[in-house]
């Protein structure tokens, strides 16, 4: 499984590095493909120990990208986004079981673009209340509109979320009175 987390100083990251290294090595298990945005905190992991895209990272000074909780995580720019290069395009009639997969395809798990999945999922209501078979063609004008969302779905890739990273607060952003 992965994880991200940010820290606010370079030594809490490589402490809790360490911690989370030695608490899971005591239960038998190595952790490995340590990533970071830092260079001084990814020149203290070993290189055996680091994700594949950082190995090279003071050769080269570039990082490629990472996949992390099924999203791509660019470390240089520290920015989230999806991964679309994979998918292939659709050109046959769409059926209600060809929509449902190109819908469930689109792995978001922070919900960074919920707009375009929302809309999928809307679509796919209305597909369903159609009352077509899993197999049949779609009316033209379902067809249309899925075709436009599949042509929408292949621009995630050029959206990049930056990540959040703590605010600096010393009190919490909220407060009760």
């Amino acid at each position: 499984d992965d994880g991200i987390q940010s820290f606010r100083t370079e030594q809490e990251a490589m402490q809790a590095r360490q911690q989370v290294s030695d608490i899971l090595q005591s239960g038998g298990m190595k952790i490995k493909k340590w990533m970071s945005n830092n260079a001084n905190v990814l020149k203290a992991i070993p290189i055996e120990d680091r994700a594949v895209s950082s190995q090279h990272f003071f050769e080269d000074q570039c990082m490629a990208p990472t996949k992390t909780l099924g999203i791509v995580w660019r470390a240089d720019e520290d920015s989230l986004s999806i991964d679309t290069s994979k998918r292939g395009s659709v050109h046959e009639d769409l059926t209600k079981r060809t929509c449902l997969r190109e819908m469930a395809s689109v792995f978001d798990p922070l919900g960074l673009f919920v707009p375009l999945t929302i809309r999928a999922k809307m679509l796919f209501q209305r597909t369903w209340a159609s009352g077509v078979d899993w197999d049949d063609s779609l009316p033209s004008d379902q067809q249309l509109k899925w075709f436009e969302w599949l042509e929408d779905i292949q621009q995630l890739s050029s959206l990049t979320v930056p990540r959040c990273i703590h605010l600096g607060l010393a009190s919490p952003v909220w407060h009760r009175s």
